[in-house]
């Protein structure tokens, strides 16, 4: 299993990339994240976790500022995919995903650990853009 030739964008040939093993058969287990605050600042894939106590479920919006690219799950729930280059910054986090009590987070990071989690009351869409059509 794997790659069996020249890696290709487009039919060019890449060169200079970097392959990173992910424990991926073992990453529901509660060692295999580190905390997000150990993480933090780190320049390099990886899994992080984070516990989040609710008092009663709510929708709310997840923002992960400092993160560059990864993917989100509440408990054993894929909630989606960031990247920092937008156009939105926020996952929506619909009340049904999260349970009153403790409550795990965990971030796949692709390229660069953020320090902290944000639970925001609405999305941040990223800047308005003015749309115009032009008819020939």
């Amino acid at each position: 299993k794997g790659i069996l030739g020249g890696v290709r964008v487009e039919r060019r040939l890449v060169h200079g990339w970097t392959m990173r093993r992910l424990p991926l058969d073992e990453w529901g287990r509660p060692e295999t994240g580190r905390a997000l605050a150990a993480a933090s600042g780190e320049d390099r894939a990886g899994f992080a976790t984070a516990r989040l106590t609710v008092t009663e479920p709510a929708d709310t919006f997840l923002a992960l500022p400092g993160f560059c690219k990864g993917f989100v799950w509440v408990g054993d729930t894929l909630l989606g995919r960031y990247w920092e280059a937008g156009p939105q910054t926020t996952l929506y986090l619909p009340a049904p995903l999260l349970r009153a009590g403790e409550n795990t987070l965990t971030v796949l990071e692709l390229e660069r650990f953020g320090d902290r989690l944000a639970l925001l009351d609405g999305p941040e869409l990223g800047p308005a853009e003015e749309y115009v059509e032009t008819f020939d």
